[in-house]
């Protein structure tokens, strides 16, 4: 993986001449997880290599099929309790009861 940070620090005159393996992230060092992995276990693994990447998420045979962030997971999580707020303010309404 390469972010646009990585690629930006290189200097400007040398941008011609740098390889992308150069500057990339290792493999080793990417959260690679499969589609069975719960948020949970990505949020875990984040944790563990202080990473605020992304996690890269691959089916059975390593094929990557989509990314997720710690930025996605928290606005899914955000959506998910204003949801269950609305449910309740709404189960307390008088109309309801």
């Amino acid at each position: 993986m390469v972010t646009a940070k990585d690629a930006s620090r290189v200097p400007e005159y040398r941008r011609n001449l740098e390889h992308v393996i150069d500057i990339m992230i290792q493999k080793s060092d990417l959260i690679i997880m499969n589609t069975e992995s719960t948020v949970d276990d990505v949020l875990k693994h984040m944790g563990r290599k202080r990473s605020e990447r992304v996690a890269f998420i691959c089916d059975q045979e390593g094929k990557l099929i989509g990314l997720i962030s710690k930025t996605d997971i928290m606005n899914a999580a955000g959506k998910r309790k204003d949801y269950a707020e609305g449910i309740g303010k709404l189960s307390h309404h008088k109309s309801w009861k």
